[in-house]
């Protein structure tokens, strides 16, 4: 064998596999088999010419090869000239054998013929495929046929040599593509996902069928929980007890924590082996073997090469790597692949691909598992879906008659939901929730609400305001989030106080005002002299002018556990106490401490706080979702949001597995459409009274209003008062001047 030097392992398949022979007491009993190993620097073809003369020299029965390219293919056409059998073990793109050389891999048609079958499966009609060289151009040249006659959309991007992966990645994302076959080298896989990863390629709405038949060689960890998709096939029987016997010995092989898996490639070397000698086995039944040296100079070739290698191809057998065995034209046939696909727990096999059965069949993935994968996952189901009335998500329309069914419901849910079923092509039926709450578990872990009724079967998905949290997630799925939201304060505005002449005084003080009298008596004096001895005067061309500001008793969380005097609560039953209760911040702790203290603090619904809220006046703060306070104070224009968000999440639809995927793929569609935006906005600002409030400047609890003639009128009338005492001034001063001189001239 010819091995280069980066490949070990393949060696040591190599040498355990002619060991397995050795011992085996059914398999050449009489004959021992004698392993002659080379070693050459990858695409150094001049020195593998000259060490497989040199082996031929020694006298050998044949040559294994799982090298490359060029080298490969002339180490072939050594072995046919000279009648020694060629065993390859890797893909290649041949359309035909040559007389004196056997491939254990897999045809590229075949492997096409495997990925075609999923990616209908999968219900793909637009993807992109991503391919490292041109070699893996070549490979899918049979796919690229099948996919014509398909009207697959599909769009083709090589990575760049010498550039990073990421910019070809770049422009996979701004395609909007989430689908992606994957063609790069092994020892690039990993590379490859990083820089996917690293652009936003690496998400739950996005796909990977990789082609290479040895992910499950590759260090997956950084790929485990992103809920991606990255799936491949796998020729590797882990079932075989062949396997378990080659898996045993191979961890002998290498040190205790550094022991690779077993690649496709030393798989087949070890099955090639077995294939060779199962030959010499038969062909010695029948005639003498003799081992000669053969010289690549005199061109003489072996007697027996050709008797072997005919004797290799009709041989069957169970391998590491299968069933393995050949059709008329010396490829292999009759593959079975396993489907693996990366899950939380590592590499998980979801079914099998096998090429002997009929078309309809060959693919054979769990139904669970192939909705999870399929886009049309939901085509022509009916779904039940629970909700709860909570403006402006699910509300029953105003009407002068009864209406039943879907049509009693309106909202931003209602018509999220309808055009999630345009796209996906589902039917669906709301119900409202029973209990009216939207799921918490209690000590012994059942859950309430539209999460009991989701966890229970009696809904296929519950959509409203419901938080994406941890323990909810561990219980159900989640799509991708429709709206981004946090904990926020509802709080009532202070009702203004009754406002006098002289409120404009309140700022400061007496003691303060006495000493601004004095001090405007100082400088007014130094003003008197300045102006005596200088020709200019002073002139001051910028006017003051002051706002005046709302001010809140409470500013934030801080301030509102700082006290106990306004009362605050929550939700009873949703995310909003469960984030108060399971924080661990001291500050939320405390407000939790305080809430569980004051049961009545919590309410039944969002509708009920805020009316807690308005009638309270000023003694009693809500807690709850940013997002339904928005909606709040576009309606009520004595109601506000108080200080930022304590906490930062997301509304997503609870669902089961298989509805997961296509959902999120369609969520993300509208969100990149623009039509969740305008859902919101005509829920939000145009109907049911939005708007109301949208102008008016005492929305926001941090706004300023300007000073009014009841603030400052007292201003005017100190104005007057100046005035007219300087009149009576000016008046006694002219009077006595007037009596002086009279006084004098006499």
């Amino acid at each position: 064998a010819v091995f280069t030097h980066d490949r070990f392992d393949q060696e040591v398949a190599f040498k355990l596999a002619i060991k397995r022979i050795n011992n085996d007491r059914i398999i050449l009993p009489k004959t021992r088999l004698i392993p002659k190993i080379e070693h050459i620097q990858k695409h150094d073809s001049f020195h593998a010419d000259k060490k497989v003369c040199g082996l031929l020299k020694t006298g050998v029965v044949a040559i294994f090869d799982p090298l490359e390219g060029l080298i490969s293919r002339h180490l072939k056409s050594i072995c046919d000239a000279l009648d020694i059998p060629h065993l390859e073990t890797r893909w290649d793109f041949s359309s035909k054998r040559d007389d004196l050389s056997v491939n254990l891999y897999p045809k590229p048609a075949v492997l096409s013929r495997a990925y075609v079958d999923i990616v209908k499966a999968w219900a793909w009609e637009q993807f992109a495929i991503i391919y490292e060289d041109n070699e893996g151009f070549i490979r899918l040249q049979d796919f690229f046929k099948e996919a014509e006659s398909l009207n697959w959309r599909i769009k083709l991007h090589q990575f760049k040599p010498g550039k990073p992966y990421r910019e070809t990645f770049w422009k996979v994302k701004n395609d909007g593509e989430r689908n992606i076959i994957l063609d790069v080298r092994n020892e690039n896989i990993f590379r490859a996902l990083k820089h996917a990863q690293q652009v936003g390629l690496i998400t739950e709405s996005h796909s990977y069928l990789i082609t290479q038949l040895n992910l499950h060689t590759i260090d997956l960890e950084d790929f485990k929980f992103g809920k991606t998709k990255i799936t491949a096939f796998k020729l590797i029987d882990d079932s075989n007890e062949e396997f378990k016997l080659l898996h045993e010995e191979w961890r002998k092989e290498f040190p205790k924590n550094q022991v690779p898996e077993i690649s496709t490639e030393s798989a087949l070397i070890y099955d090639a082996v077995k294939l060779m000698s199962t030959a010499i086995q038969e062909l010695d039944h029948g005639q003498s073997i003799e081992i000669q040296q053969v010289s690549c100079e005199s061109s003489v070739p072996w007697s027996h090469g050709s008797s072997l290698i005919n004797y290799m191809r009709p041989i069957e057998f169970s391998g590491v790597t299968g069933l393995v065995g050949f059709n008329d034209m010396g490829f292999r046939s009759s593959i079975t692949l396993s489907v693996i696909t990366v899950s939380p727990d590592g590499l998980e096999e979801i079914g099998t691909w096998s090429e002997n059965a009929d078309p309809a069949h060959r693919l054979n993935i769990s139904r669970e598992r192939n909705n999870f994968y399929s886009s049309s996952a939901l085509e022509n189901k009916t779904l039940i879906i629970t909700t709860i009335i909570n403006d402006p998500y699910t509300m029953i329309k105003d009407s002068s008659f009864k209406r039943i069914g879907n049509d009693q419901f309106e909202g931003y849910a209602i018509d999220l939901i309808s055009e999630l079923s345009k796209i996906l092509h589902f039917n669906y039926e709301f119900r409202l929730v029973k209990d009216g709450a939207y799921g918490r578990p209690d000590k012994e872990g059942n859950w309430n609400g539209m999460m009991g009724e989701l966890i229970r079967g009696e809904a296929d998905l519950a959509v409203a305001d419901l938080t994406i949290t941890s323990k909810r997630e561990d219980a159900v799925d989640f799509t991708h989030p429709f709206m981004n939201t946090g904990i926020s304060i509802l709080y009532k505005k202070p009702t203004k106080k009754v406002t006098s002449l002289f409120s404009f005084l309140s700022p400061f003080s007496n003691i303060v005002w006495i000493y601004v009298l004095c001090a405007y008596i100082g400088v007014s004096t130094m003003l008197f002299i300045v102006g005596r001895l200088s020709p200019y005067e002073w002139e001051n061309p910028h006017p003051c002018r002051r706002n005046e500001q709302i001010v809140y008793p409470i500013e934030n969380a801080e301030g509102l556990a700082a006290q106990e005097k306004i009362k605050y609560g929550c939700l009873g039953s949703g995310s909003t106490a469960s984030f108060f209760s399971e924080s661990n911040i001291t500050t939320y702790k405390k407000m939790w401490n305080f809430m569980s203290k004051n049961p009545d603090v919590f309410m039944k619904s969002n509708e009920q706080g805020r009316k807690t809220v308005e009638k309270a006046d000023g003694m009693y703060a809500y807690l709850m979702e940013s997002a339904s306070i928005e909606y709040t104070i576009e309606r009520d224009c004595n109601l506000t949001q108080i200080g930022g968000l304590l906490d930062s999440k997301g509304y997503g639809i609870a669902t089961h597995s298989p509805y997961r995927t296509p959902l999120s793929q369609a969520i993300l569609k509208l969100q990149e459409s623009g039509a969740l935006l305008t859902l919101k906005e005509r829920w939000w600002k145009q109907k049911k009274g939005g708007g109301k409030c949208i102008d008016d400047p005492k929305k926001s609890s941090g706004s300023v209003t300007p000073l009014k003639i009841d603030n400052v009128g007292g201003v005017f009338v100190v104005l007057l008062g100046g005035l007219s005492f300087s009149l009576l001034v000016v008046i006694l001063e002219f009077v006595w001047k007037s009596q002086y001189e009279h006084n004098k001239q006499r």
